[in-house]
């Protein structure tokens, strides 16, 4: 026999009738179609297969996992994927498909790397694929090995939700992410909307462009907050990860979220630091009056 949810239940007992207005005959009118069907219900077959699907943002369609700060050998990468159905009372497994990657060239830093397809086994183990009972979410744990290919190429994950006796994927979806080492990847907030040549190559007003030495000296600033701003550094952890790599950080976030904190402890002096000892070729610094791709002072966030 089916096992049947009753979603919505039709009393007509507990009806209210609503007598004058527009609003109030429409919804006598939708009343009175309820009750040609009472001692019926609209059901959800629980037995039928579910449809999940990877949860991702617009602004990180293809994060970078870097072992660049990490000493380990291994780290841990997660995507999480949602159910579009009810809820059961047990685990169910879902199913993932790898795909071979048509990639060939990714652009980091305006640095182009040959991109690979990752290996299972080699490149990363994958944990268990379950939706958890009473849950409508659940993960995909990857353990990411730092191999020496790494250093030179960017490895793909590219994934798609197979189908089960459980769950039935979401059409057109999929989730792609890159494993690399060597050095500091270009931060998807700080590509802002640049064409990939000249000067707007990964350009924002308050930080300049992007080069991997200024993103690590950023980072060092940021998090020497742990010392001097304990409690602004945990929710910006939080927030934004200890490598500011977080899905779905936005450009200019420093400038919305408590910019005179960050202005005072990164933006700076950061930008003190490089205008006293510039990097060739990077953004002018920008003078009264100036527009386009300048490094703007970061004092103007005081205001």
């Amino acid at each position: 026999m089916s096992k049947f949810i009753i979603i919505l239940s039709k009393d007509m007992d507990r009806l209210k009738k609503y007598e004058t207005g527009i609003v109030g005959s429409f919804l006598l009118s939708l009343l009175l179609l309820f009750s040609s069907c009472q001692n019926t219900g609209l059901m959800y077959d629980v037995s039928q297969p579910g449809t999940v699907y990877f949860v991702k943002t617009a602004s990180a369609d293809a994060p970078v996992c870097s072992f660049v700060f990490e000493a380990e050998d291994e780290i841990t990468y997660e995507v999480p994927v949602k159910l579009m159905g009810m809820p059961c009372n047990y685990d169910r497994e879902f199913v993932v498909t790898l795909k071979q990657d048509t990639m060939t060239t990714i652009k980091a830093g305006g640095v182009s790397y040959p991109v690979e397809t990752a290996e299972l086994g080699k490149d990363f183990d994958m944990g268990n694929l379950i939706i958890p009972a009473d849950s409508i979410m659940g993960k995909i744990v990857f353990t990411l090995h730092r191999i020496p290919e790494m250093q030179n190429t960017y490895r793909s994950v590219l994934m798609e939700i197979g189908t089960n006796e459980n769950f039935i994927p979401l059409y057109g979806d999929y989730y792609r992410f890159f494993i690399s080492d060597g050095d500091v990847p270009l931060p998807t907030w700080w590509n802002n909307g640049g064409t990939g040549t000249g000067l707007i190559e990964g350009w924002q007003m308050y930080i300049g462009k992007f080069f991997p030495e200024k993103f690590r000296l950023m980072l060092e600033y940021y998090w020497d907050m742990e010392e001097t701003q304990p409690e602004f550094y945990e929710e910006a952890v939080s927030k934004y990860g200890k490598y500011l790599d977080k899905e779905g950080i936005t450009a200019g976030f420093y400038q919305k979220d408590n910019p005179a904190v960050w202005a005072k402890y990164v933006l700076i002096p950061l930008y003190e630091h490089y205008k006293a000892n510039p990097i060739p070729n990077d953004c002018p610094f920008a003078e009264s009056g100036n527009q386009g791709e300048f490094w703007r002072d970061p004092v103007a966030l005081y205001r």
